[in-house]
């Protein structure tokens, strides 16, 4: 008779997120060291990896301590208003660099 299989991944898998974290912080800083030697008008580019950058390692870092306390049964799920709370957010922010982006072509 066969076994029932479970949905758990190998453990080593819970250092996902946080590796992941770090290279994207690796990235984003990467990206971002060039921006002092920038012309005032074209620093933009920088701004909105920087903002991007943070946006992901919030959510990422939520993501992340959900799972670790879905594992451990103190937690269900990542909650009702996690999926409207980041379309909001993206939304805004997509509009915020927009903004700015008209702002700096001006």
């Amino acid at each position: 008779m066969l076994q029932e299989k479970h949905g758990f991944g190998n453990k080593s898998t819970i250092w996902l997120l946080p590796i992941l974290n770090l290279i994207n912080l690796l990235i984003i800083f990467a990206i971002t060291r060039g921006a002092s030697y920038m012309p005032k008008q074209k620093k933009q580019p920088p701004l909105f990896a920087e903002i991007i950058g943070l946006y992901v390692m919030i959510l990422t870092t939520y993501i992340g301590v959900a799972n670790v306390l879905i594992a451990l049964g103190t937690m269900k799920s990542l909650g009702l208003w996690f999926l409207p709370f980041v379309i909001l957010l993206t939304i805004l922010l997509i509009g915020y660099m927009i903004f700015q982006q008209k702002r700096i072509k001006k």
